[in-house]
């Protein structure tokens, strides 16, 4: 039996996936997290399937803060190919995952805060990113600032603000190696040449990003939502079709907030007031295709 046609406002058939993305500018900032938060972190989220089907482990302890600034996010699929598109500014932060049983490397993000409530709703809707409202004070090549609706801690008279979750700051001048090579293999070798682990194992994954996405999608139940109505691991993939050019701009700190909301020091290891140990700029074209449910949690 085939199963209903999604209800939404436009009154459309089709699916707003798969996406693609033109003129995206991403400054990447890659950070020591630590082993034991990054496994605590990919067990709670991905390790629900049974281990035997999907075992997922943290690949690498480095952690990307991508700050990208798209021109033009559009459906590729009609009718909402020809329904227009729009910008974003986002930072995405991006764990490097394996999966056990079939060795497939992919990457899992945590965090993912963006200024476009209609993409909020439908990466969140249609894969299962943990995507959320926020600001962007500041942002410029030298210095990125996050503001999310956030709570300090948990206690009675607690009340949601917008607050400063994050900032991540240069503070050395840019690489002098920067400059126009629109190819991964410069950035594979930028990343040997700063020794990072992730360099021989999954480099590409972890510079754009590029390859597969595995997402925890889940409902809470209505009647009691310590539990999901609906839980399922769904895979989607990015893929790279241009790249313009890349630059290395030196050295970045970052300042973080350990907020009850935003657990960030917590979920990633990654200390406060920690330099970057590689950084990049880049420009570049992208999709992200269709998802997929490898598996679904049966009630």
């Amino acid at each position: 039996m085939p199963m209903p046609h999604y209800v939404n406002r436009y009154q459309l058939d089709g699916s707003l996936q798969p996406f693609a993305a033109y003129g995206a500018e991403m400054f990447g900032f890659v950070f020591n997290g630590t082993p034991d938060a990054l496994t605590s972190l990919v067990d709670r989220y991905l390790n629900r399937a049974p281990a035997n089907q999907f075992r997922y482990q943290p690949l690498v302890p480095e952690v990307l803060f991508a700050f990208t600034s798209t021109k033009w996010m559009t459906a590729t699929n009609p009718p909402f190919s020809r329904c227009g598109g729009a910008g974003e500014l986002e930072l995405t932060v991006w764990v490097v995952v394996q999966e056990l049983n079939s060795g497939t490397i992919a990457l899992f993000t945590p965090y993912t805060l963006l200024d476009n409530p209609l993409a909020v709703l439908q990466g969140r809707e249609i894969y299962g990113f943990p995507k959320e409202m926020a600001r962007f004070p500041t942002w410029e090549k030298g210095q990125f600032d996050v503001e999310a609706y956030a709570v300090g801690e948990c206690r009675e008279d607690a009340v949601g603000t917008y607050q400063q979750i994050l900032s991540v700051t240069q503070d050395s001048p840019d690489h002098p190696a920067g400059g126009q090579h629109p190819t991964f293999t410069a950035l594979k070798d930028a990343l040997l040449t700063a020794g990072l682990a992730v360099a021989n194992l999954a480099p590409e994954a972890l510079l754009l990003p590029k390859g597969p996405i595995v997402f925890l999608k889940q409902l809470p139940d209505a009647a009691d939502s310590r539990f999901a109505s609906y839980q399922a691991l769904v895979e989607a993939s990015i893929e790279i079709s241009t790249i313009r050019w890349v630059e290395y701009p030196g050295t970045y700190t970052i300042t973080l907030e350990n907020f009850w909301s935003h657990p960030l020091i917590t979920d990633l290891g990654v200390a406060d007031g920690s330099s970057s140990v590689f950084s990049y700029f880049v420009n570049f074209d992208f999709t992200l295709g269709a998802g997929k449910e490898l598996w679904r949690a049966q009630a």
